[in-house]
């Protein structure tokens, strides 16, 4: 009897110390589009995923949570964070949005005005605020592309916001990376994406 019980004091012992090791006192929300939700990807694979066993590989305390949603704008995610800041109490916040609005054509001024509604609500809740650049296809006209881009560069050094690069251009330029759509990375990039982000958080 007393050796039944000692088994189920280990047992239970080991349990919490199994569940405690894998509580994290920070998290890193993910506000994006297919980029960032993995796009026909299997969830253990997508580049959030590895991300997150990077940091944990590296003993960094930070929980991902990936609120992404293929085919998201702006507006979309303007909507939703409210809730996902209550819900998570994110420390960090990284903001990968627009291309959608881009992709249809939307005013940069209105994309830049629901950008900057995301950072402000993300600076009240107390996070720390990435900005990831957004690239267009090149074929959206010289005009259209510049106004866009600049969408992006305006928010460097402004607020505290620490604006990130987007993705390499080589994954899209690279036929073996890209899926058949030749828009969405396919499962071979995900890790230069993960290791991309990895990268460029460390030097911030």
């Amino acid at each position: 009897m007393r050796h039944c019980l000692s088994f189920t004091v280990i047992l239970i012992l080991s349990l919490i110390l199994f569940l405690s090791s894998h509580v994290y006192s920070r998290t890193l929300l993910i506000l994006g589009d297919s980029l960032s939700s993995g796009y026909l990807i299997s969830v253990e694979k997508r580049w959030s995923n590895l991300l997150q066993e990077k940091f944990d590989e590296n003993k960094i305390d930070i929980q991902i949570i990936n609120a992404s949603i293929s085919g998201a704008t702006s507006n979309d995610v303007l909507r939703k964070l409210p809730n996902l800041i209550k819900k998570y109490k994110p420390k960090y916040i990284l903001i990968e949005i627009g291309g959608n609005d881009g992709l249809r054509g939307y005013s940069p001024d209105i994309i830049k005005s629901n950008i900057n509604q995301l950072i402000d609500l993300s600076l009240k809740s107390k996070a720390y605020v990435f900005l990831q650049a957004i690239r267009l296809p090149r074929n959206y006209g010289k005009k259209y592309i510049t106004a866009f881009e600049k969408i992006y560069t305006d928010f460097k050094n402004v607020k505290g916001v620490k604006v990130i690069p987007f993705f390499p251009e080589a994954i899209f330029l690279n036929p073996e990376l890209m899926m058949s759509d030749q828009i969405h990375p396919n499962v071979k990039a995900q890790p230069l994406m993960a290791n991309f982000i990895f990268n460029e958080l460390k030097k911030i």
